[in-house]
């Protein structure tokens, strides 16, 4: 009987169980569609990444939902090269990953880090009270308002849009709670997969830094989720990343890091495998 490994890799974490959790199958060479969907479903992840060889690439990834397969797999492809780097397969490099939404670069780094491209981001200004904003996220609303007028609400994203919120202060961003229903209401209104607070306030040493930003994000369904490349491509809207030097970002809640280089914007992270299975 066929037999291949399936794991749970913990994406924008370097500890297992801290962060966002994502299904790899490293070895999916003969997988039909329907067991990769049957696979994904079983796991129950956001995406499950499946690795592939390619012809025209250093390798292919197929990602899945528990319902369909996804085109964007920027959390896919962290989780996939953590756990490739993890078991030995790859090394530090730079590598070509063939996708539904086309070739994207990727790069490991020697301190589990991996980088990957993100695509063309699409950034809409919404019309929405920064009241209905501020109760959704217990928030004053003039702490949305202090910052409105350099930063206003968008909706941003790659092929997955969320509501950005830009707050003034680390303090209200860190002590922000969600009403649920009144943050699916929002994303109602404006189309978007989640909401993403963010602050470019500094704490501590990240003082010494350019541009450290921190973030919250928060899914549509009660799950929280990846927004890093909604942010990438908001303040890349705001043309932040007209200088030839790399601007990194860090979220509240997990060591992820967005850059946004002449190139275009990539986010990146460490991946932690938490689980491992054998599927038949």
């Amino acid at each position: 009987m066929d037999t291949r490994q399936a794991l749970l890799v913990d994406a924008f974490a370097a500890e297992p169980t801290t962060g966002t959790p994502t299904g790899v199958v490293p070895e999916a060479d003969g997988l039909t569609d329907d067991q990769m969907q049957a696979v994904a479903s079983e796991l129950g992840a956001t995406e499950t990444a499946f690795v592939l060889p390619a012809e025209d690439a250093d390798r292919r990834l197929r990602c899945f939902s528990p319902t369909k397969e996804l085109a964007q797999a920027e959390t896919a492809a962290v989780a996939a090269h953590a756990a490739l780097y993890e078991r030995g397969e790859i090394d530090d490099s730079e590598w070509t990953v063939a996708t539904a939404r086309g070739d994207v670069a990727v790069e490991t780094k020697q301190n589990g880090m991996v980088w990957v491209e993100q695509g063309r981001a699409d950034i809409t200004e919404v019309d929405i009270p920064y009241s209905d904003v501020a109760d959704a996220l217990g928030l004053n609303a003039a702490t949305l308002k202090d910052v409105g007028a350099d930063l206003p609400l968008v909706t941003a994203g790659v092929g997955e849009s969320w509501l950005m919120v830009p707050v003034n202060y680390f303090e209200h961003l860190s002590g922000l709670t969600m009403d649920v229903a009144a943050v699916d209401s929002l994303c109602d209104r404006v189309d978007a997969a989640g909401v993403y607070p963010f602050t470019f306030d500094t704490v501590g040493a990240d003082a010494t830094r350019r541009s450290t930003f921190h973030g919250r994000a928060f899914r549509v369904g009660r799950r929280r989720g990846p927004a890093r490349r909604s942010f990438v491509a908001t303040g890349r809207s705001m043309t932040l990343s007209n200088r030839s030097s790399p601007r990194v970002g860090t979220s509240a809640t997990g060591p992820g890091r967005c850059q946004l280089i002449p190139t275009g914007p990539r986010c990146g992270s460490a991946g932690a495998p938490s689980l491992h299975w054998t599927v038949q």
